[in-house]
């Protein structure tokens, strides 16, 4: 499996490449819990990014890790558009956020077929990669929110915070590994 993070390549805008590359280390899905991201949802001092539930596929609250490399990536997003009310606000408009679209369209103009790679791939290739380096997979599927569907995972609603908050730090390391590889 190919790892791509491309993302410092492209030749698109800093948001759009800020974008996928945050995406690409919290691995969340790209449409209403990345591009809809608002600056009021991120803890810098906890190093947490609280996704409402309203947007999130489960109807749940997330709570994502952030790894000091995310948080780098966040500081110099907040530069550009810390000011508005969305993380990854659209070129034309701070008050609208990015369109799913336009990840897809960068990976494309890098040279990535949708058959390839699409930015919900991300999730694939974290959850694959993760697996392969034999992390506990309910640590994993936590991350990804995915809740077990039997009634254990109605009632469950622990967060495991401290062991993904562990497998996000080494997820951001992992992904420097890999593309030191090229």
């Amino acid at each position: 499996m190919r790892f791509i993070d491309g993302a410092d390549y492209f030749n698109s805008s800093l948001s759009v490449r800020h974008a996928l590359r945050f995406l690409a280390r919290v691995f969340v899905r790209p449409g209403k819990e990345l591009l809809e991201a608002e600056w009021r949802e991120v803890d810098f001092g906890k190093a947490e990014w609280r996704l409402p539930a309203s947007r999130t596929k489960m109807r749940r609250e997330h709570v994502v890790p952030l790894a000091p490399q995310v948080i780098e990536i966040l500081k110099a997003q907040h530069a550009i558009s810390g000011e508005g009310r969305y993380i990854f606000p659209t070129v034309r408009s701070a008050a609208r956020p990015m369109s799913n679209g336009t990840l897809g369209a960068a990976l494309k103009a890098f040279f990535y077929e949708p058959s390839e790679h699409v930015p919900h791939g991300f999730r694939v290739s974290a959850s694959s990669l993760l697996h392969e380096a034999g992390f506990d997979p309910a640590i994993i599927e936590l991350q990804l929110q995915h809740i077990k569907g039997d009634v254990a995972g109605i009632y469950d609603r622990s967060q495991r915070l401290p062991e993904r908050r562990a497998m996000m730090v080494r997820w951001c390391a992992m992904i420097e590994e890999f593309k030191a590889l090229k």
